[in-house]
């Protein structure tokens, strides 16, 4: 269903959020494969939506290397939504307590975009940098 036109690939994966959230290990059990199947095709917009999967159950060990990348780039694109920003900048907050040494590119990251885009998110930067 991933793999489908963007309108079905959508709603697969609010769908599988759904489940995500009644069963935390069925959909990290399945997310190596998820992310594989991204790298046959990727969907607008999907960014955020992957970064939520992550903030919902985490990230499967094998595949914290790609996601950190992935995170770090999705955090610094400008074609990607707020959405997709915020819940990165989340995943790599939690993150960096795993792995100390991601805070300080996180933090440069944050400092370039903490006067851009909404207010709400302005905040939320502000607020993270305060964190770390």
């Amino acid at each position: 269903l991933y793999l489908c036109d963007y309108k079905i690939a959508s709603r697969y994966l609010w769908f599988l959020s759904k489940v995500g959230e009644l069963d935390a290990k069925k959909l990290l059990e399945f997310l190596p494969t998820l992310l594989e199947l991204r790298k046959k095709k990727t969907h607008k917009n999907t960014e955020g939506t992957f970064a939520n999967f992550w903030l919902l159950v985490g990230i499967p060990v094998e595949n914290e290397s790609e996601a950190i990348g992935l995170l770090f780039e999705w955090l610094n694109s400008s074609k990607v939504n707020v959405t997709g920003k915020s819940r990165s900048m989340q995943v790599l907050n939690i993150l960096s307590y795993k792995y100390p040494e991601i805070k300080n590119e996180l933090k440069l990251c944050l400092e370039f975009q903490k006067d851009k885009y909404s207010s709400n998110y302005q905040e939320k930067v502000r607020k993270m940098l305060a964190q770390l």
